[in-house]
């Protein structure tokens, strides 16, 4: 009896001395010691747990509070880090951030029950600087995949910058912040943090989609929110979401700002605002511009429903705007794409680029407007609808209370080029204004490469549902569509307003010069709530009020309020309604 209560005791004593507590301990970075109890700011801790050091050799510390953390009393679930302001971590600190299982009770932390970095607004003044100058990644010297803070195997942290920049993640040589996983984890979040000058060791040589100054891979939840990322003209993407089969599902983007990250022409892969594969994610009241691409959202493989929703962003000043893509290995019914109540406009070579097979699309109450003004090559547009040469499957494209406005001169509106006798494409659209201030012509259809493409007008007799010019010879004589409905359907425009001059149908909108796109009274539109692929989104506007005359365009003249709390402000420096 006594051996047993000794084991018994043995084993009570090995588990309370295992199990730590949820506390709040407090970090100085230029002041504090690893050595205090961390307890209070007079008692702070001068680095996070997980901290490696400047080589990547080794852990700065080992023992925080005299072993009040360690690697056998690891971070428990619940505890809150706040950061003093004011302060930096860097070279002269440590080396990157490793949060994982060493130090971090990685089995229960969730966003549930957060393990929250933060930063003390009671406590110093300025911002939160991490600071990646002079540290090593990586101890095999290749930084590829790894971030200045990089969260593994674990997710259900919170990193709050509570006011405007209040973090700053800067000069990194590859990501800022990576979240790797090589199973599916929780999410985490990431609020009130800029994202500048990442990337600077990627030459150009060396770009690829899946470097991000925040990339994330394999988490189920979470989000951005309050962020802003300035690529400095590094060739690295600002977001990037999911890689390969390593998808991202139930993630949301919100209220988040976008720029200047550096990619080529030909070599497309970096540059990118928001890079995404293979994932479930919401983007609302993003602002992207000054980039290769502003967003490009696709997938690579059939194994999991894709979903993506764009909702109320401005994507301005790219080379592309708002792209998506697919692949011919993709399940048809599983890729599902909403673009709604967005402002696209000034982006050089195209609007949208929407291509390869098989996807739904539902583009709604968005403004296109002056985009592909470029014209380096003929797929300059608002919109470029097209499928890859090989793909088999049907595409499904649904536009409607949109306005595509084209000043003077400008760019081409909508080319929808695929094979016609091999692939199958169905457009409905209807209840659009198609503001064409020029001759340029409406939709282009024929093959790939080849040198005359077809080109149809929005004219009264020349266009869609008509027996005049190309379109009527083209199919065989049949005013709707191609000649067998499964190769590919038009649903002609019997409501949108168009003629191949300006739609002067269309009220004025409220101030183009400062690109204000809110028209200046009603246009009614589609009520969307009588189609079958309704969502609760498209039920409101840009502003967030219930639209009542669903009128044209991502603004309701005369929308209600739907009784739900008001955004949170927008966190751009551009200002647009």
């Amino acid at each position: 009896m006594p051996r047993l209560i000794m084991i018994t005791a043995f084993i009570i004593t090995q588990f309370l001395c295992s199990t730590v507590w949820a506390a709040t301990y407090y970090i100085d970075f230029n002041n504090g010691s690893d050595s205090n109890s961390g307890l209070s700011q007079l008692a702070a801790w001068k680095t996070l747990p997980g901290t490696r050091t400047t080589n990547d050799l080794g852990w700065q510390s080992t023992s925080w509070g005299g072993g009040t953390i360690d690697s056998y009393h690891k971070v428990a679930a619940g505890t809150v880090f706040e950061l003093k302001r004011g302060t930096t971590h860097d070279s002269s600190n440590g080396g990157k951030i490793y949060i994982e299982s060493t130090f971090y009770d990685s089995g229960a932390i969730n966003l549930s029950n957060p393990v929250t970095i933060e930063v003390d607004t009671s406590w110093g003044s300025g911002n939160v600087v991490f600071d990646g100058s002079g540290i090593n990644l990586n101890a095999g010297n290749d930084p590829g995949g790894w971030g200045l803070i990089h969260i593994e195997d674990m997710g259900g942290i919170i990193f709050d910058g509570r006011f405007y920049n209040g973090i700053v993640i800067r000069d990194s040589v590859n990501r800022g912040i990576s979240v790797y996983s090589k199973s599916l984890q929780p999410g985490s979040e990431f609020k009130f943090i800029k994202f500048f000058n990442n990337g600077t060791g990627i030459p150009s040589d060396m770009q690829g989609a899946s470097e991000g100054q925040l990339a994330i891979q394999y988490v189920t939840g979470g989000g951005i929110n309050q962020c802003e990322f300035d690529g400095n003209n590094n060739y690295i993407n600002g977001i990037t979401l999911g890689e390969s089969h390593y998808y991202v599902q139930g993630f949301t983007i919100t209220n988040t700002e976008i720029y200047n990250h550096r990619g080529d022409v030909s070599g497309n892969d970096s540059g990118i605002g928001i890079k995404a594969y293979n994932s479930q994610v919401t983007i609302n009241k993003v602002t992207s511009h000054n980039n290769l691409k502003g967003l490009d959202l696709g997938e690579q493989h059939g194994s999991t429903d894709i979903n993506y929703k764009v909702l109320n962003s401005y994507i301005y000043s790219n080379y592309w705007g708002l792209n998506f893509s697919a692949s011919s290995t993709t399940y048809p019914g599983t890729i599902k794409w909403y673009v709604i109540n967005n402002i696209i406009i000034d982006n050089a070579q195209l609007g949208s680029n929407i291509y390869a097979s098989p996807f739904d699309l539902y583009l709604v109450h968005n403004v296109y407007a002056n985009n592909g003004s470029a014209s380096t090559d003929g797929d300059y547009a608002n919109i470029n609808l097209s499928q890859n040469y090989a793909d088999t499957w049907t595409i499904n494209a649904y536009l409607y209370n949109n306005i595509f406005f084209k000043p003077a001169g400008g760019s081409n509106f909508v080319i929808t080029r695929y094979d016609k006798d091999t692939i199958g494409m169905n457009v409905y659209s209807d209840y659009n204004s198609w503001v064409q201030k020029g001759s340029e012509y409406f939709m282009q259809w024929d093959y790939f490469g080849i040198s005359s493409p077809h080109s149809f007008p929005y004219g009264a007799t020349q266009g869609p549902g008509h027996d005049d010019s190309y379109w009527y010879t083209y199919y065989d004589y049949n005013t709707v569509a191609p000649k067998n409905g499964s190769l590919g359907h038009y649903h002609a425009d019997s409501h949108s307003v168009g003629t191949g001059a300006e739609d002067t149908t269309l009220p004025p909108f409220t101030d183009i010069a400062n690109h204000d796109y809110s028209l200046t009274s009603d246009y009614p539109g589609l009520d969307l709530t009588t189609q079958s692929w309704y969502i609760p989104e498209m039920g409101k506007d840009r502003n967030g009020d219930c639209r009542v005359t669903w009128d044209l365009g991502a603004f309701e003249s005369n929308g209600q309020e739907c009784g739900l709390n008001p955004s949170p402000p927008f966190n751009i420096n551009v200002a647009i309604n």
